[in-house]
């Protein structure tokens, strides 16, 4: 069952323009195995809220990048602008497309 890593934290208004710029730098380099997709959220109506959900294949595929490495890429990125986030992993129950 795919599994959705979400990450956030309240990034400091004068390193927005810095952690959205660490995100982008992660273009077209090797992805983990069991990696899907990453999304880069903003809030709206705050926007210093940012959220990094990904998307993993499995449990296991998670666990096995997680136990490679020791600190994930997203975890970093956050730590990089002086901000510990937090980290909330969800089973995808159901998904549903365009063509749905």
């Amino acid at each position: 069952m795919e599994v959705m890593i979400v990450v956030e934290a309240k990034v400091p208004h004068a390193r927005i323009k810095e952690f959205q710029a660490g995100y982008a730098s992660m273009r077209g380099k090797p992805r983990p195995l069991g990696w899907r997709q990453s999304l880069l959220l903003q809030d709206t109506e705050d926007p210093e809220l940012h959220r990094l959900s990904t998307t993993w294949e499995s449990q296991d595929a998670l666990d096995k990048y997680r136990r490679s490495t020791n600190v994930p890429v997203v975890i970093a990125l956050f730590r990089s602008v002086g901000v510990e986030p937090k980290i909330h992993v969800f089973q995808i129950q159901e998904r549903l497309a365009l063509a749905d």
